[in-house]
């Protein structure tokens, strides 16, 4: 069985890539939610440590609650803007079969949280898609904060069951930073730090493995590198509300669940913005190497 993880990062076109996968060419089918984060819930959960406990539970309440009506509202929203080019049916076969599927999200979504019930889970939705999907996927951007020495432990059984297969895009850091935030004070979280949040994947996963995504790429038709990843003929893409670069004041008539609220970024605060993350573009280049063209430099 094969595992699709994306494991982020916010503001960086994940749900455009979700819908190109999942929607447009049936790739991949992430059950009943595009994320839900439950590994991030499983490693805050390990630390025994009464912090992380408590953020643990913060973070399940939310989501509890997040996952009530996300996935099938944005469906729907998605379908009837997309019909012309995807069949969103697909994704739902029948009323039975999401009704299947939610009884499991209510099965895994009971604590305590642990790796072999997250295994479980994507094991019956694969039993459930196979004949219309070529994987299970999940899209949790959480993800990218779990440590290096979780991802370790996790391997051996993730690999027990799954093919595993990982994707991370990177959005332009300014451009990122400012969706996520919109405060130049703001801190610099995990979702800022693309090369070693690609490093310590590959040194657990392999980097035949771990394929990065350059938003600004992919969106401009270079379709190539992912299909090869994937090997799988990815030519659709989803609408992305971040490139090609459009007013970003303007709501998006099926991303608005997560649009609308961002300030336009200032001209006067990308030198400053960039001199914050200064850091990690040289980690970037280091681990990396060159800055994409179509980055703000």
């Amino acid at each position: 069985m094969k595992l699709l993880l994306n494991i982020g990062h916010c503001y960086a076109s994940t749900t455009s890539l979700f819908y190109t996968l999942a929607f447009n060419h049936h790739y991949c089918h992430t059950g009943d939610n595009k994320e839900n984060s439950y590994l991030w819930q499983t490693y805050l959960e390990s630390r025994n440590s009464m912090k992380y406990i408590k953020m643990a539970l913060r973070h399940y309440k939310t989501q509890k609650q997040y996952l009530k009506t996300q996935n099938i509202r944005i469906s729907k929203r998605y379908y009837k803007i997309q019909k012309k080019h995807i069949n969103t049916q697909i994704y739902w076969r029948n009323q039975k079969y999401r009704n299947d599927v939610q009884t499991n999200l209510g099965y895994i979504f009971k604590r305590p949280f642990n790796i072999e019930n997250y295994c479980n889970y994507y094991k019956k939705v694969y039993g459930m898609v196979k004949d219309d999907f070529k994987s299970v996927g999940d899209f949790s951007t959480a993800t990218c904060g779990i440590s290096e020495e979780f991802l370790w432990q996790i391997k051996p059984i993730l690999l027990k069951h799954f093919d595993i297969k990982i994707t991370m895009t990177f959005r332009d850091p300014i451009r990122r930073f400012w969706s996520q935030h919109g405060d130049i004070n703001a801190d610099i979280s995990s979702h800022d730090k693309y090369a070693e949040n690609y490093q310590k994947f590959s040194n657990v996963f392999g980097k035949e493995n771990v394929h990065y995504i350059i938003v600004e790429d992919l969106w401009s038709g270079e379709t190539s590198e992912i299909s090869r990843f994937l090997n799988y003929d990815i030519r659709h893409l989803g609408e992305n509300m971040y490139w090609p670069l459009s007013d970003n004041t303007k709501k998006h008539e099926f991303l608005k669940d997560q649009w609308g609220k961002e300030k336009k970024l200032p001209e006067n605060l990308i030198p400053k913005i960039r001199q914050k993350l200064d850091p990690l573009y040289l980690q970037y280049e280091q681990i990396i190497g060159r800055l994409p063209e179509r980055w703000i430099v």
